[in-house]
């Protein structure tokens, strides 16, 4: 720094200085200032002054480094991100379609204003909980720490990101353009009352069907399994489930239209009335899996600041307590076509055709 110190004087003034004459002032500098503070008892400069600005910059940049990876159907969504101003997102959700007319011989031709609702999204506050480094100095250093600490905090915001997500992007109820409907087992299979009907291949035939009755085009349908549901493929035919298994991005693959993901975060549903639980709802004996499916023009993400609280030298911790905010918010853009598979049981003694 003194090199560099006595440069810049030599540049700026055009006095032939001996670049090394600035390292000896930057030492003697150094010098003083231990005297001053050796004799008043007081540092010159306040403990990690200028550390903690720096610490803060490059945790947070690589934690958005590492943001994101435990959710690839999340990442099939419209992301509005661009759209954020203030940690809130001013939409308006675009008016009824105009009427079209066949063979038309009446004029003038009417005409209608198409009215807009505005919509503003206000981002959801998403915190970890602090974490004490007790060797804040080490930690600078040590890149493998950073990183260890960085990857819990990352992998935590977005596990319960995408779980809101999952729970936002499936219906609440079954509805005219939101299909809820239930398993029904294995074809040419017995099932007794009470026992667990799985989920089989015919659902995502009738997963197509609805969204076809609905006029949806093809080439946008996402279908997000729940790990038990996967499994049930699995059991039904295990080279068919192989034939269509790539895992290109996240994918398990595609069929009957829909580009199929898995996740363990799928929401619960009440397997009697088939509504779907509350977020963060306790378990319930009525509680059922689902998968769900939408179509991915129809829900969005958006991410906004990422921010991070220190306590440094805590008393009582004896050391730096740090923690995360993310501003973020995953939603259906107007809760039409989306879908939901639910778990069902056999009220009774049934053999599937």
């Amino acid at each position: 720094m003194g090199v560099i110190l006595g440069t810049l004087l030599q540049i700026s003034t055009g006095i032939a200085i001996n670049p090394l004459m600035g390292g000896i002032c930057w030492e003697a500098l150094a010098v003083l200032i231990s005297i001053i503070s050796r004799y008043s008892g007081m540092p010159v400069l306040p403990d990690n002054v200028l550390a903690a600005g720096l610490l803060k910059e490059i945790w947070i940049s690589r934690l958005m480094e590492k943001y994101y990876p435990i959710a690839p159907w999340l990442s099939r969504a419209q992301d509005f991100t661009a759209l954020v101003e203030n940690n809130t997102i001013h939409l308006g959700e675009i008016g009824v379609d105009p009427t079209v007319l066949i063979n038309n011989t009446t004029y003038p031709v009417p005409f209608a204003e198409r009215a807009d609702v505005p919509l503003a999204l206000s981002l959801d506050y998403y915190d970890t909980q602090g974490v004490v480094i007790r060797n804040a100095e080490q930690m600078q250093l040590a890149y493998n720490k950073l990183d260890t600490v960085i990857r819990q905090h990352g992998h935590a915001l977005a596990k319960a990101q995408s779980a809101k997500a999952a729970w936002n992007f499936a219906p609440a109820a079954n509805g005219t353009f939101t299909p809820v409907f239930t398993t029904k087992g294995y074809p040419k299979t017995s099932y007794a009352a009470g026992a667990r009907l799985p989920f089989s291949l015919d659902r995502i035939i009738a997963a197509e069907q609805a969204f076809d009755a609905l006029d949806i085009p093809a080439g946008n349908r996402v279908l997000v399994l729940c790990t038990q549901h996967k499994q049930d493929l699995l059991a039904q035919d295990v080279n068919l489930f192989k034939g269509f298994t790539d895992f290109k991005n996240g994918m398990v693959g595609q069929l009957y239209g829909f580009d199929i993901y898995t996740t363990s975060q799928c929401p619960t549903y009440n397997g009697t009335t088939l509504q779907k639980n509350a977020y963060g709802a306790a378990t319930a004996g009525t509680d059922a899996v689902c998968s769900f499916f939408f179509v991915a023009d129809e829900v969005m993400h958006a991410r906004g600041t990422m921010d991070m609280f220190s306590r440094l030298r805590d008393p009582e911790a004896k050391g730096d307590i740090v923690n995360f905010q993310q501003r973020f918010v995953a939603l259906s853009i107007r809760n039409k076509y989306l879908g939901a598979i639910v778990d069902a049981t056999a009220t009774a003694s049934v053999t599937n055709p």
